[in-house]
């Protein structure tokens, strides 16, 4: 199986958020969300889905969603 994404998603992730994927994925354990929020940077009681709708939409949230079900193996 394989343990990255596929270009798309890490392409549409990099034109989205404006930082390098590979900064926030390692294969054998996936996406880093909590490497990712800190620079999304959620304000207290607010989520890191609301703050990444309310800042990028979304499709950001799905694509982010995808990122974080994508199977490892």
């Amino acid at each position: 199986m394989q343990r990255y994404p596929p270009t798309s998603l890490k392409n549409q992730f990099e034109r989205t958020f404006k930082v390098r994927f590979m900064d926030y994925f390692e294969p054998w354990t996936g996406f880093d969300i909590v490497k990712f929020d800190e620079i999304i940077k959620p304000d207290d009681n607010e989520s890191t889905a609301d703050k990444i709708e309310k800042e990028y939409g979304q499709g950001a949230v799905d694509l982010i969603s995808e990122l974080l079900n994508y199977p490892k193996w």
